[in-house]
């Protein structure tokens, strides 16, 4: 691909960086977009003290057709390794994948745990009135824009490990200024294979078994939960709108009872279906917190249990190599010790030693960081779900005290109506 300006000689043009990046593959098809479906998103999270003045990364805007999806990603910094400090890019989420991807296929970065990215989404397109959104819409429209934030967050979290942020695949993602159009990555062509057979070689440090046996149990666990929790927030919801519908039958039956011996009556129906509105509100409320709180932060344990999982992949994908080049090594030595062995096979023999020892230096240092970066991924865990299940809690008693208030105003409207007694026939 070509492009349309020059940049400067300091730094490697994008096409260079994009013929080192990606690989050789067809494109993908074009799709066009609908105006009327573009939501607008302007606000930028900064990625902490250090980074907030050098690199600071956001989703801008999206927008959405039939079958694509485009995300308008803004990227001001000041680090040397970008050719430019202010700049703006359209990118579909197969564009994200292809990023993650190569990320985790690099071999000099294998012992980093690479952030996790958000599954992919499938598209609806709804049937309504112009102007007059279902409530089905709007739902997935609010959907669409945490999906935004989360694809948002997924760049903060490569951008703060720096040995991330320096890959020129991450440069290039956010550079580049015309259409990757990367072929479906497949971590299958890549340097690693994720869905390889274990292992025969036994493990050295038997801590990284412990470690993946307790990241697989944690994974249903979590899984489990996260299922549960939609399955609270759906009751939840449910809950909110027949609220809704017993508020709207009381007032019916006030507007079909209108005569004035029925006022004192069609004033408690008034006054008790205004305290379901009341709370119909509180309680999509609570479901909203449910699923803002309790509902994403499950559901980002379950993708960090997965790149966990990724991670142990990769080191026993290397613990595979290691043996392989044993293997080598052993071969190519009864070669060049055997009679009359030709200078080729002594040759032969060098050259499968240095591969052993490099896939043994390549697997001891992955195995090191591992150990580090498991150890600090669980901390972090630790901190974020205390933060996290904080912040719920005082929510829930925040919308508790809210509900006691209005039922109690609603209790006291009731009282103070006064019902005509009952007349003698």
């Amino acid at each position: 691909r070509s492009t349309s300006h020059t940049l400067p000689h300091t730094h490697p043009s994008m096409d260079e960086l994009l013929e080192a990046a990606l690989a050789e593959g067809g494109d993908a098809s074009d799709s066009q977009e609908s105006p009327s479906s573009s939501r607008q998103r302007a606000h930028t999270v900064a990625l902490d003290d250090s980074h907030s003045s050098s690199l600071q990364i956001s989703i801008v805007d999206y927008k959405i057709d039939e079958s694509k999806m485009l995300y308008t990603i803004h990227t001001k910094t000041t680090l040397p390794q970008f050719s430019k400090q202010d700049c703006v890019v359209k990118r579909r989420f197969e564009d994200f994948e292809w990023l993650h991807a190569r990320l985790c296929e690099n071999q000099d970065i294998c012992g980093v745990l690479v952030p996790h990215l958000p599954p992919k989404m499938v598209l609806r397109k709804f049937e309504t009135l112009p102007g007059y959104p279902s409530q089905e819409e709007l739902a997935f429209n609010a959907t669409l824009q945490r999906r935004s934030g989360q694809l948002e967050r997924f760049l903060h979290r490569l951008a703060l490990i720096p040995v991330l942020c320096d890959d020129v695949n991450f440069q290039v993602f956010l550079e580049y200024a015309d259409e990757l159009n990367p072929r479906k990555p497949s971590i299958m062509e890549g340097f690693f294979s994720f869905k390889m057979a274990p292992s025969t070689k036994n493990d050295p440090n038997p801590e990284f078994e412990k470690l993946r046996e307790f990241n697989n149990t944690y994974l249903t666990r979590c899984s489990n939960a996260s299922a549960s929790c939609k399955r609270v927030v759906e009751v939840t919801k449910a809950l909110a709108e027949h609220e809704g519908e017993l508020a709207a039958i009381f007032k019916e039956i006030k507007s079909s009872n209108s005569n004035a011996s029925n006022l004192k009556l069609m004033s408690l129906y008034d006054v008790f279906a205004a305290g379901l509105l009341q709370d119909e509100d509180v309680t999509y409320t609570i479901a909203h917190n449910f699923e803002i709180a309790a509902g994403e932060l499950l559901a980002d344990y379950v993708g960090q249990c997965n790149a966990i999982k990724d991670l142990h992949d990769r080191r026993l994908h290397l613990l595979k190599n290691t043996a392989a080049a044993a293997t080598a090594l052993e071969k190519a030595k009864a070669k060049a010790s055997a009679a009359n062995a030709p200078e080729a096979a002594r040759e032969q023999e060098k050259h499968a030693q240095e591969a052993c020892d490099a896939a043994q230096v390549l697997f001891e240092n992955t195995s090191e960081r591992a150990l580090k970066e498991l150890s600090k991924a669980k901390q972090q865990r630790v901190g974020d779900f205390r933060k996290v299940l904080v912040t719920f809690a005082e929510t829930q008693i925040a919308l508790a005290k809210q509900l006691h208030e209005q039922w109690g105003t609603t209790l006291t409207a009731l009282k103070s109506l006064e019902l005509n007694p009952p007349t003698s026939a």
